[in-house]
């Protein structure tokens, strides 16, 4: 739990300014589906019905076959930009944000530990040193 807390406390900026790229990303998108097809498109009638359903279409998908018949050409664009955008691009930036900063809280959580305890340092090295010369001297009495 508590990795997970310091994963969302060095997440947070970069969250919110990526948060904040994406409704600006979502507003585009919402007004562009209501402008282009708000008379063909049920999902895109108005501007609040077209916000909600453009964040559903992040999640649920969308029809294409919808968006073809609204528009031969523009249809098809609406539809490969927004998948490419929103669900190949903006989730990625999502998830690298978050495990960018769950890196960071792991790396620190590491450091933590190992100045901490300088006296289970100390005790490993001494460790790894005692089996390093028993597995040379089992060696040396082999070669003999």
């Amino acid at each position: 739990a508590r990795q997970i807390i310091e994963t969302l406390y060095k997440a947070t900026m970069p969250l919110i300014g990526l948060v904040l790229a994406g409704l600006v990303l979502l507003l585009a998108f919402a007004h562009t589906g209501l402008v282009a097809f708000g008379t063909q498109i049920h999902d895109l009638r108005t501007f609040g019905v077209a916000l909600i359903s453009c964040f559903r279409f992040i999640f649920s998908g969308m029809q294409y076959e919808e968006f073809r018949q609204a528009g031969s050409f523009l249809g098809p664009l609406f539809y490969i930009f927004f998948k490419v955008w929103m669900v190949l691009i903006y989730v990625r930036f999502f998830v690298a944000v978050i495990l960018d900063a769950y890196r960071d809280a792991m790396r620190e959580q590491r450091n933590r530990w190992q100045l901490s305890f300088p006296p289970i340092q100390a005790l490993a090295k001494d460790i790894s040193i005692w089996w390093e010369e028993r597995n040379n001297r089992r060696a040396a009495r082999r070669r003999l």
